[in-house]
Parts: C-alpha cells; sequence; structure tokens
C-alpha cells in the first residue's frame, strides 16, 4: 500500500476453482469426490492456491502502488489423474504453505533481455579512454589519442547528451606546457572532483617525461588550468576526494605512499608524501580504493590480499584475503564497484569481478565491511568470462552493471546484478555493438543512460560511442519539479515532484570519472526520507562526507518500482 493513504473494503473471497466452468465430465467426476464419505485409496485433499488483485479505482494511485492481492485458499479431495486434467484444461497453482508476494518484473515485456544499446552519432575526435561526468553542466570530459602514437595527438573532447554535439575544450594542455605530448600528456592519469563551486575536475600523472604534473577542468568555462605538481611520479595512480574534500593520490609508477591537495582556487596545493608499508607494496597502478564511512580506506585489489587502512597511520591495516586471488597479473584488469551506502548501518559493500588470471576471469566476489568479521565470499558467476579492461557502473537504482572486456565481433553481453536479489545472479542483457577493452570507458549520465567508447580503434582512429539504456528508460518515470541548489551534512531539503506520493528512495549519485576498468568517483549514497506529502517530500541529507565526501551530486527519486528519475545536480557542503 502506498505510504500516502490507505482505504479499507469488503469482499466476499471467490473461490480459486469454479467447477461450473469445467468439461462436464470433470466437473461431474470432481463434485462426485467430494460428496464421497469413504474417499479412494488413491486421492488425497490438495490445497488450492488463487490471487486475486484489488486496488483503488484510480488509475494514478494504482500504478503509485495502491494494488494488493487476496490470497485465496481451497481444499478439494482429488486423485493424482483429476489433478492432472485439471492442470491440462485450467491450470491450477497448490498451496506451498509459504504467505510470501511474488515478484513482480518491470520489465516482462522485454524480448531480448532488458535494455538496448544505441549508436550515438558523430565523430568522438578522439578515444574515451577517460571519461568524467561534469558537474552543473550536460556534457561528459573525455581524452585519450586520436590516432595511433607517436604521430598522433593527445586532445580532451565534450559531449553534449543533449545535444549530441561533440566538441574540443576550450583549451588545450599544450596551451599551457608547450613542448607536445610528452610534455602534458593526460594518458594514464588519475582524476576526482575538488570541492569547489564550480565542481572542478583534478587530473594528475599520466604518460609524459614529468609524472608529477597536475591540472584542474573548470566545466563552467569548458577550459583546463594548471595546478601544482605533485612530490612523486604518478602513473596509473588512484585519486579520490576525501571527506574534509580535499584530494588525495596514491601509488602510480613505483611510488609507495600517498599525497594530499588542497584546494585553493588557485593551482592549490600537496602536502607531504606519507609512506604506505612494504606489506601493501604489492598494490601498484590503479589500485580500487574507497573512502568508508567510519573514515578508514579500502583497497579492493586488483591484487591479492586487499586491506583496510588508517589513512593518517597505513601501518594501522587490516588483511583480506579474496576468494580467487589476484584479479590481475600486471596492471589493472578486472573491475570492483561499492553498492549504494544505505541508512541507517551504510554497510560498505564491495564488489570485485573478473580479470585476466583463469581462475578470476568469470567470478565475483563480495565483502561487508560492516561484519564484525569481514571476509570476501564468492558471488554467482559471471555469464561470460571477462580477462581485459571492463567497466562496472553503479546504476540509480541500485544495480551493478558491467559491460566490455569481451573480444570478438562484438562487444559481448550487458550483464547485472542487483543486490536485493542476489539469487538471480548475473542477468545477461543486449549485445554491445563495439569491443570495449584496453582504452576504454563507460560512464552513467544524468538520465540513468551509460555512455562507453574507446578501444579498440577503427582503421586506426577512435571509434563511434553507443549508449546502453536499462529498462527503466522505457518506463514512466517519476520527476522533479524543484530541487534546491545545494544541501548541508545533516540537513534537510524539500524536493517537489508530480509522484511524492510514490517515491520510495531518493539517492545522491557521484559524478563518475572513469579510466581502465575503474571509476575513481563513482559512489551512491541513500538519503532518508523524513516527511512525505502530496507534492512534495523531506530529504535528511548524509550526515558526514565520510559518508558522502563534498562536492556536487545528481539527485535521483525512486519509485516504487524501483524506477529513476532524471537526476538533478545538487551540491552538499558542510
Amino acid at each position: 500500500i502506498s505510504p500516502a493513504e490507505s482505504f479499507v473494503f469488503e469482499t466476499e473471497a471467490p473461490y480459486v476453482l469454479h467447477l461450473d466452468r469445467l468439461p462436464k465430465k470433470l466437473r461431474t467426476d470432481i463434485e462426485d469426490l467430494q460428496t464421497r464419505k469413504r474417499k479412494p485409496k488413491h486421492a488425497h485433499c490438495v490445497r488450492l492456491k488463487g490471487e486475486f488483485p484489488f486496488h483503488c479505482h484510480v488509475h494514478t494511485h494504482m500504478k503509485g502502488g495502491m494494488i494488493g492481492i487476496v490470497r485465496v485458499l481451497q481444499e478439494l479431495w482429488l486423485t493424482d489423474d483429476l489433478l492432472h486434467e485439471l492442470q491440462q484444461h485450467i491450470g491450477v497453482n497448490i498451496d506451498d504453505g509459504l504467505n510470501t508476494c511474488p515478484d513482480v518484473d518491470a520489465a516482462r515485456c522485454k524480448k531480448h533481455g532488458e535494455g538496448e544499446w544505441v549508436d550515438v552519432a558523430g565523430d568522438p575526435g578522439v578515444t574515451m579512454m577517460h571519461s568524467a561526468l561534469m558537474p552543473n553542466t550536460d556534457e561528459v570530459l573525455f581524452f585519450g589519442y586520436d590516432t595511433l602514437l607517436p604521430n598522433g595527438n593527445e586532445y580532451s573532447h565534450t559531449w553534449d547528451y543533449q545535444t549530441g554535439t561533440y566538441a574540443p575544450t576550450a583549451n588545450q594542455l599544450d596551451d599551457l606546457t608547450p613542448g607536445g605530448f610528452m610534455q602534458w600528456s593526460m594518458w594514464s592519469a588519475g582524476h576526482a572532483f575538488t570541492d569547489t563551486p564550480e565542481g572542478h575536475l583534478l587530473v594528475n600523472g599520466g604518460f609524459r617525461n614529468d609524472l608529477r604534473k597536475a591540472y584542474l577542468f573548470d566545466p563552467s568555462t569548458r577550459s583546463w588550468a594548471t595546478a601544482a605538481s605533485t612530490a612523486n611520479l604518478r602513473f596509473y595512480p588512484t585519486t579520490i576526494t576525501l571527506a574534509d574534500g580535499t584530494v588525495m593520490t596514491m601509488y602510480g609508477s613505483g611510488s609507495k605512499n600517498h599525497e594530499i591537495f588542497t584546494p585553493d582556487g588557485g593551482a592549490g596545493s600537496w602536502a607531504a608524501p606519507v609512506p604506505w608499508p612494504a606489506a601493501l607494496n604489492h598494490h601498484e597502478f590503479y589500485p580500487w580504493t574507497w573512502l568508508l564511512p567510519d573514515g578508514r580506506l579500502f583497497v579492493a585489489g586488483p591484487h591479492d590480499p586487499t586491506h583496510r587502512v588508517v589513512l593518517a597511520n597505513p601501518a594501522n591495516n587490516e588483511v583480506f584475503a579474496t576468494v580467487n586471488g589476484s584479479r590481475s597479473t600486471i596492471g589493472e584488469k578486472g573491475s570492483a564497484v561499492m553498492l549504494t551506502l544505505r541508512p541507517p548501518e551504510y554497510r560498505p559493500r564491495i564488489i570485485i569481478m573478473g580479470g585476466n588470471p583463469p581462475a578470476a576471469q568469470s567470478t565475483a566476489e563480495i565483502i561487508d565491511l560492516a561484519d564484525a568479521a569481514p571476509a570476501w565470499s564468492s558471488l554467482p558467476d559471471l555469464n561470460v568470462a571477462r580477462p581485459r579492461q571492463f567497466t562496472a557502473t553503479l546504476l540509480p537504482d541500485g544495480r551493478v552493471m558491467l559491460a566490455g572486456g569481451v573480444t570478438g565481433d562484438d562487444g559481448g553481453p550487458v550483464e547485472i546484478y542487483d543486490p536485493s536479489d542476489p539469487g538471480a545472479g548475473w542477468v545477461q542483457g543486449p549485445v554491445m555493438n563495439r569491443e570495449r577493452i584496453y582504452h576504454s570507458s563507460l560512464i552513467l549520465l544524468a538520465d540513468g543512460a551509460v555512455l562507453a567508447g574507446g578501444d579498440p580503434k577503427t582503421n586506426g582512429v577512435p571509434n563511434e560511442h553507443e549508449l546502453y539504456r536499462p529498462g527503466y528508460m522505457d518506463q514512466p518515470r517519476p520527476t522533479i519539479a524543484n530541487a534546491p541548489p545545494a544541501m548541508t551534512f545533516g540537513g534537510t531539503i524539500q524536493v517537489d515532484s508530480p509522484e511524492a506520493a510514490f517515491i520510495s528512495e531518493v539517492v545522491l549519485m557521484r559524478p563518475g570519472a572513469v579510466t581502465h576498468g575503474y571509476n575513481m568517483s563513482q559512489r551512491s549514497v541513500e538519503c532518508v526520507i523524513s516527511a512525505g506529502g502530496a507534492g512534495s517530500i523531506s530529504v535528511d541529507a548524509p550526515p558526514d562526507g565520510n559518508i558522502a565526501p563534498p562536492g556536487w551530486y545528481l539527485l535521483h527519486l525512486i519509485d516504487g518500482n524501483r524506477v529513476p528519475s532524471v537526476g538533478r545536480w545538487i551540491r552538499l557542503r558542510s
């Protein structure tokens, strides 16, 4: 029943089986068996089950959840032959004694698997090796090379997902750092969003002669500026935003430490490097790392074992061995994701999947770090082996989407895992139109679609992008009529929506920053709905930056059918 209202009705429960609607002989045989005082030895009492929907007559109320089921039980004496004949004529359900409600598949009308892939028109210009969703805009920033190096160039472009327009950014890094590609390359850099009004993207490291360089991209002006350089070399680093809005970069190249960047409206500054203990130095290239709700970090791979670490003192760490060992023999194969953090516990659950070692290619495993004794455990296997770079994308409804990492004539099928239905495993969806392997990326857009692009190239130049449209994009979707531009930790905002009475969840999705199968910025946090009404709901912000680091997020309303609205940009602040 919808939380908005309830109703009371009186009814006469119908019979499960209407004997007068059966063929005459079958009806007569069943009636005769019921009236006999002495039942045949081969007859037994069967409890039949019937389910009948009831609903409010207002169709918008029914769509919003004002619908229920009356379950009716009816006992009949039947022989096996009569029961078989009933099944052949009309089909009957035998009661299993469980008082459970049937699941409803909102995408049950899809014949080819949930969702679809559609090509994106136009020439991307450069390979989508790196991609980032630009806060408070309708654009994706992406960068890579235009043709095969060393003769090609590496530039940054944007794609406007409202107009479908590709364009180079307002300036390029060779405008800031002369001397050619090897002086400023962002290839294989790290990136994270800073807590600024503009939502600057910090990009550091990469593939250049001096791997200490860093840059800031301003989404509001679509332009680059030089940031302060790191102390250490950073090729394939992990860079993430912390609870206080600073940004940490770790590992990469041969550096076995981390540095913290503080934005100041200009070039910013980096604190002195903090070394990590030798026992953690098997982590090197793009370690999959998340800020946990208790303020610690978790390094989930790709190499084994994994670690929970106190950032101020990395020597203070815990070790967790994975089920299937390392996910990568070298570099950063496989992918990983942290599931939506949900109140009140905000349990951090992390999934790792795929990779190039044979033992890992088709496997996935999960760890719940809120357990008293956390340990990795196996999930159902993937449908196809994914030994190359692919990307795990967290959807607004809390499911995990996998795509890429498969070689062949196409890119292989989408696979989707629903944490609320773990027994279903990884459900296959439609096949991607093109391979997406090394130097590719996938990123969630504001409307809930996922953009895919990158290698391999066609005739040596970047190939077309494509969009995955999940099944919820074909469903009636809730809408946000109005929401404030900002919210503060622990504060409450009002969100207006015509579907307010039918909203079951509100989530904040941090914009992604993706490369080499790892989304460094991806994060989803459910907010508490503290009050509801016919046209608006009150939404409580997350309590602190450990749960949701400050900065820009997409606010999504999700209805009772788990269909998300298009996201609305909102800034979360102290």
